[in-house]
């Protein structure tokens, strides 16, 4: 069964250069991210003070600048980049860019032989790396522009991207949730033409009164107060919602009802995983429960309905098919008969 994405506290985000875009399809097609400065092994940064480090560095490259930076980001690379972290990595110009997760804490050492690079001059030379999986790719086009400041500014090797990470992780999710207890979703509207303005926002109003109307028809506690939005104003471009978990959750499920034709699935009484599973069963119940009567109640004119087909707002692909692994054989009574 698929989980709710939960992000740690200490997950970090960073931006790893690669030589100008030099090494950016090698790094995806070999799924790895590498650092320079072949001659310091992990040995080194483990054993050796920051002068040693700094002799051996000015011992084989003595035009070498910013010394200090570069032993800090190489005891980065080492020993503070983690297994679940998120990296991006970008292309020539930074044109394109991809994001993945390091797949392992254990850095490794890999073998490139002169031979090799004499072959093949695009090899990547560096023999420090970590093991990447590749999730998503993306032009600089299609970002926020507080992402295109990240990668067209960000100039060493290793960047903490942590001011961007809640920008990189819906890169990677289109619904997740923070040990906070914050949610997170997003809604691509796809319209590439001028958006009717009446549209955009009666959309947004229009979903709010549904969701404000479900917290008064369920037991559930649904606080729109703390609901905040960001809007990628590009056509294309993302509406992002945060607030309390369970309010982005329902939200989220009223959203993928509409668009995505209703949630028509059976679901168990208990699905295990912890309280977020136990939680999203209770709201997959409850909102289907109300859509269903909603349906049954209003015949004419659905405007939102309207609205997400006019945006052509996709819905959010990982939440229905989250949704879709709820989808079990055991009933659940009505409400109507509890």
């Amino acid at each position: 069964m698929n989980k709710i994405p939960i992000i740690p506290r200490n997950k970090n985000y960073w931006l790893v250069r690669t030589q100008s875009g030099k090494y950016y399809n090698e790094f995806k097609r070999g799924n790895f991210i590498g650092v320079n400065w072949n001659e310091i092994t992990f040995e080194d940064i483990e054993s050796m003070t920051e002068d040693d480090i700094k002799l051996k560095i000015l011992n084989n490259h003595p035009e070498t600048k910013r010394i200090g930076t570069s032993i800090k980001q190489l005891r980065v690379f080492a020993n503070v980049i983690k297994k679940g972290d998120s990296v991006v990595i970008t292309g020539p110009n930074s044109n394109e860019f991809s994001v993945g997760e390091i797949e392992n804490d254990i850095p490794y050492t890999a073998e490139v032989s002169e031979e090799q690079l004499l072959e093949n001059p695009n090899l990547c030379p560096y023999s420090k790396r970590r093991k990447v999986k590749w999730i998503n790719e993306y032009t600089k086009w299609d970002v926020e522009i507080s992402m295109f400041k990240l990668l067209q500014h960000a100039q060493h090797t290793i960047t903490d991207a942590e001011d961007y990470k809640d920008v990189i992780e819906s890169m990677i999710h289109d619904f997740y949730i923070r040990e906070d207890g914050l949610g997170y979703i997003s809604l691509e509207v796809r319209k590439e033409e001028d958006i009717p303005t009446r549209a955009f926002f009666a959309m947004g109003n229009e979903l709010l009164d549904l969701v404000e109307e479900f917290g008064r028809y369920s037991s559930i506690d649904i606080n729109l107060d703390q609901v905040s939005t960001k809007i990628n104003v590009n056509s294309r471009g993302k509406i992002k919602l945060k607030g309390t978990y369970v309010t982005i959750l329902a939200i989220g499920l009223i959203f993928v009802g509409l668009a995505g034709g209703g949630i028509n699935v059976d679901i168990p009484e208990a699905v295990g995983g912890g309280t977020y599973e136990i939680q999203m069963n209770s709201l997959i119940h409850e909102v289907s429960d109300f859509l269903d009567r909603r349906q049954e109640r209003i015949q004419e004119d659905m405007l939102l309905e309207k609205y997400i087909h006019d945006l052509d707002v996709k819905t959010p692909e990982e939440l229905a098919k989250l949704i879709e692994t709820f989808d079990e054989t055991s009933d659940i009574p009505d409400k109507e008969n509890e």
